[in-house]
Order: structure tokens, then sequence, then C-alpha cells
């Protein structure tokens, strides 16, 4: 039953996201959308819908593409549907579990690596609040002379987070722990993190794909405590960051004031800020002096 050729087509099925998502998306996006799962579940290309438009979908695929037109139509995120996503060279598999990666944090990994380009020490780097190990997975990836080790919270996500290292063939550590809680004596070159950092004030200019499916525990903050994560990263820097060792941070551009009056109480980092491709000040790089 489920091989039987049925009466819906490449052109319409394709006209049928575009109906249904019209008032969502462009449709350039919503071929995109279309495109995109149907070479996922498929394993068509965008060649073969245009080399054979009129060719048919079988039962079980008509009926795969309407649950996931569903799930577009609810804003659910595309990346949660296909269940991975790429960030810079890696493929992640990602859920609900952890938030799915940004472009600015693509940008933070790159800071990184463009400062350590030339270097041929080894150096301990440390991934706090890991979630899908992006992060942590590309500076493997990317650097030989880096031994990473990435830190959540959640067991759960980090058993996703290694099966993101395993499936890229990249060699991280993983610990259990809360950054607010780090009893852990780990001496370290890099510090690098990602961070919740939204206040729930804010919560009314977030989009519905993001504040409806993505994890809250990893998007906010309490709102009369924005810099929570940032100050007790900063207490453990204090005695377990190594003469000469860096921070780098994304972060709130509102908070920005706070957090730069926040580290100048230590005394003893050179701050730098870097704007990503949206122009916004979203990445901190503090380094010891």
């Amino acid at each position: 039953m489920d091989d039987k050729i049925i009466g819906v087509n490449f052109i319409e099925a394709r006209d049928l996201y575009r109906n249904a998502l019209s008032h969502l998306h462009e449709p350039n996006e919503i071929d995109f959308y279309f495109k995109s799962i149907v070479r996922a579940f498929f394993e068509l290309t965008p060649t073969d819908l245009a080399l054979n438009p009129s060719a048919f979908f079988k039962v079980n695929q008509e009926k795969l593409l309407k649950e996931t037109l569903k799930d577009l139509v609810d804003q659910k995120p595309l990346q949660y549907i296909l269940k991975e996503v790429y960030f810079r060279n890696v493929r992640l598999k990602v859920d609900s579990r952890v938030l799915i990666p940004r472009p600015e944090t693509e940008e933070l990994v790159q800071w990184i690596v463009e400062d350590h380009r030339t270097n041929t020490q080894r150096k301990k780097v440390v991934d706090f609040g890991t979630g899908s190990g992006c992060i942590a997975i590309a500076l493997a990836q990317e650097h030989s002379f880096f031994d990473v080790t990435a830190m959540d919270r959640d067991q759960e996500i980090i058993t996703l987070a290694r099966e993101n290292a395993l499936m890229n063939q990249t060699l991280v550590h993983f610990i259990q722990k809360d950054i607010t809680h780090l009893d852990w004596n780990f001496k370290t070159d890099i510090m690098v993190s990602n961070p919740p950092y939204i206040t729930p004030q804010e919560q009314k200019n977030i989009k519905k794909n993001v504040l409806d499916f993505e994890p809250h525990q990893a998007l906010f903050v309490p709102q009369d405590d924005p810099l929570i994560f940032y100050r007790a990263l900063l207490d453990y820097a204090r005695n377990h960051l190594n003469p000469s060792g860096k921070i780098y941070f994304e972060i709130n551009p509102l908070f920005l004031q706070e957090l730069k009056k926040l580290i100048l109480l230590e005394t003893h980092y050179k701050i730098s800020v870097r704007n990503d491709i949206f122009g916004k000040k979203r990445m901190l790089r503090l380094e010891r002096l």
C-alpha cells in the first residue's frame, strides 16, 4: 500500500507548500524549505525535481510531506524538522534539548581560530554550556593543538553533544557541571561560552519559532540578574585561567556596559569587542594581563 502511486506530483506538492506558507514566508524561502525536506527525507535533489516535475510521490511520502508542512505552519524550525544543522564544517544533530546554532556563534569560533592560527603549543580549551557541542566540536576539528572539554549541566544534552562529536570523528571531553556551581579544579588556557542572556522582558521581541520551540533554559536569564552566568565564569577564571589566557563570550548587546563594569572589577583583563554580521556588538574577548 505504501508504494502505491497517488495523484500528487512534485509541482502540486510544491504549490501546496507555497499556498500553506505564503502568509509566513517569501516564495524563495518556501521553495528552500520544500527542497530541503524532500532532499533529507526522500533523497531527491533540486535537479531531480526540475527534470521530473510531473513525477508522483508515494503514499508514505505524501503523508510525511503533510506532517512536515503542518510543522512549518506551526512555525517549528526547519532544523528541528530535519533534526540536523550545519555549523562551519560540521554536521550536527539537533532537537528540542538544545538551541539551534546561529551564524553569530560561528563568528565567535572564527575569532578564536584567527587568534590561534599560528599557535603550535597545546592549549586547554573549555566550552561552558556546550548545548549541541557546536563550539567545542568546531574548535577541536579546526585546531589540532586544542585539547577541548565541553561542559553542560544536563546529562541528556551531553549525550546529544557526545553523539555529535562521534559523528564528526572529533575528540572532545565532556563533563556534567552547572556553570553557577563550578566545583571543578581545572586549569585552562581558553574559556569560551555562549550562555543564556535574554531577559524575560525581551520575550515580546522574540519570534514564535524560537519562543515556542527552543529550550527556554538555554535562552533566558533572570530579569534582576542578567549577568548571572558571566559573573560565575569570571569567578571561575580568577583561579583557573592560566597566565595570558583568553576568555571569549557571546553577549547581549543591551548589557555590554554593565558587563564591562563587572569585568573591570577584576582589574587584570584587556577587553576587546567585535560586531556580528548584523552590526551588533555580540562578541567579547578578555585577555589576561
